[in-house]
């Protein structure tokens, strides 16, 4: 089976590379040269071959695939999710989810909106943004997601935007996952949410700070779109992003969600 990492280069001094396979044991971002995908990086990994083992008889696919995770949600949590929706009254409703927060803003005992924290988008910012999408969308209501212990962002943010049709949900993870399989589309933080979102095959965009969206931008195993904005070089930290970036990037996650159907449709038709 072929070892090589997927792409090709002198590796940098500060790099460690194991004598017998040749893969860089570094962390990703002490590398020189343009990251790899996570997704890639483990795909790599797998593919290393036992020298007990024949590599031939493991042959790898030419060209070789684009690689996603896959999530599937169970029939328990898809009917928990939809006893819960009844009892919210929000059974028929449009849903599109939002997902502000991150690991750096759950450490500790108590919320943390830290200065350092560069995955932080300024609560005006939210606030503008969910007004935006009320107005493109009105039939719609936008839930604020998060872990119970994120419950205070989600509130201070619901407070900034003063609609009715924002609503803050503490969720578990089975029910964040049953969530994203029947809902219009999200917008979240660079967080392990919008990995899973994609994984589910919901329409998505992703606010970058520090890492690079070459080596971060979830992907979808179905061709649903995810669509990143800001990260390296454009900006350093998510307060560097505009509304007016994160709510082009939504609008066009339907125009690019209609031609993947328009062009299944076809691929299907007698």
């Amino acid at each position: 089976m072929d070892t090589a990492l997927p792409h090709a280069c002198k590796v940098a001094p500060t790099h460690r590379v194991d004598a017998q396979t040749g893969v860089d044991t570094a962390p990703p971002h002490t590398s020189k040269v343009a990251p790899t995908h996570w997704v890639d990086r483990l795909v790599s990994f797998g593919r290393l071959t036992p020298a007990a083992f024949n590599a031939a008889d493991y042959p790898w696919p030419a060209p070789a695939p684009r690689c996603a995770p896959l999530l599937t949600v169970s029939d328990a949590a898809r009917a928990e999710c939809a006893a819960w929706l009844e009892r919210q009254g929000w059974r028929d409703r449009t849903l599109i989810l939002v997902q502000p927060g991150n690991r750096r803003t759950m450490r500790g005992r108590r919320l943390r909106v830290l200065p350092a924290d560069d995955k932080a988008w300024p609560l005006e910012r939210w606030a503008g943004l969910l007004r935006r999408i009320h107005a493109r969308l009105p039939q719609a209501l936008i839930v604020l997601c998060g872990a119970p212990r994120e419950s205070r962002l989600l509130e201070w943010i619901a407070a900034a935007a003063q609609l009715p049709a924002v609503a803050a949900a503490e969720l578990r993870l089975p029910r964040l996952l049953a969530l994203c399989a029947r809902s219009h589309s999200m917008i979240s933080v660079d967080t392990g949410p919008a990995h899973a979102a994609a994984a589910l095959g919901l329409p998505l965009v992703v606010l970058f700070g520090a890492h690079s969206q070459q080596q971060w931008l979830p992907r979808s195993p179905c061709g649903s779109p995810v669509l990143g904005v800001g990260g390296p070089p454009q900006s350093t930290r998510l307060d560097q992003i505009s509304v007016e970036t994160v709510f082009a990037a939504w609008c066009a996650l339907d125009a690019q969600d209609n031609a993947l159907r328009t062009a299944a449709a076809r691929a299907t038709a007698p």
